[in-house]
């Protein structure tokens, strides 16, 4: 899973980053990404992905922890819901720097004692004064974190 920086500059339009120029490394990572897929599963929107030339992006990424724990709803002990919160608040960081365009394989699901199924993560992308970032644990319905919050299953 890898993180890409969409940047529009008026007059000249929209542009999709992914790693550093010059950095030998990101000279592996793809060059193009499928956007969108449609009913077919067929690529509808593809585009190309630049390297980014200007200061450094720092990357934060973490994954987004349902906190049952937290979130007790039987507060008197009978085995009925008393009331509903919404546990998914909780984010646990992964990593963070400049290097991390690539969410690694280092997370697995053993080391995190989460069951197999979804997991939810998100990034904070930051260069500067500026922050961009994916949607997150406040992006939620009375079920969990919406659809646009990135997932893997």
């Amino acid at each position: 899973m890898y993180a890409v920086v969409k940047s529009t500059i008026p007059g000249q339009g929209t542009f999709w980053f992914l790693g550093n120029h010059n950095n030998p490394v990101h000279a592996s990572y793809p060059k193009h990404a499928i956007l969108d897929l449609d009913e077919d599963g067929q690529a509808e929107t593809m585009v190309h992905l630049y390297r980014w030339k200007w200061s450094n992006l720092n990357f934060a990424w973490s994954y987004i922890d349902p906190d049952w724990q937290e979130h007790n709803n039987d507060q008197n002990g009978d085995n009925i819901l008393d009331h509903f919160e919404n546990p998914w608040t909780k984010a646990t960081s992964i990593q963070s720097g400049s290097n991390l365009w690539q969410l690694f394989n280092g997370v697995t699901v053993s080391q995190r004692t989460l069951k197999l199924g979804t997991t939810r993560y998100k990034v904070v992308v930051t260069s500067g004064n500026q922050t961009v970032r994916s949607p997150d644990e406040t992006d939620t319905d009375p079920y969990g974190p919406s659809e646009r919050v990135r997932r893997v299953v």
